[in-house]
């Protein structure tokens, strides 16, 4: 194949990530004694909180590849702060929301 992963490949890294999930609910709980349910705020539902979400990774992940990974920008030093202005502006924008 071309570049990227083998469907093997990323089932295996999906199921890591599932289980990685899990645990640290497992551990959490175990820790504090403590559960919760996760749900998103007061007033909004399951599709603010979905669409929020999305749009949040996407400008993460478009920020992260733009800064950090590509060959043209790569004498930057500021892709640290360019992900660090992105994680703020998540967290004021949908933390209100989920």
């Amino acid at each position: 194949g071309g570049p990227g992963l083998e469907w093997k490949d990323v089932g295996m890294y999906c199921g890591v990530q599932v289980a990685a999930g899990i645990t640290a609910a497992l551990g959490y709980s175990l820790l504090f004694w403590d559960t919760f349910n996760l749900t998103p705020a007061v007033g909004f539902g399951w599709v603010h909180a979905g669409l929020c979400e999305i749009l949040y990774t996407f400008m993460l992940c478009f920020v992260v590849l733009n800064v950090a990974v590509a060959k043209n920008n790569s004498p930057n030093q500021f892709y640290g702060l360019a992900i660090g202005f992105v994680i703020v502006a998540g967290a004021y924008g949908a933390g209100a929301v989920s």
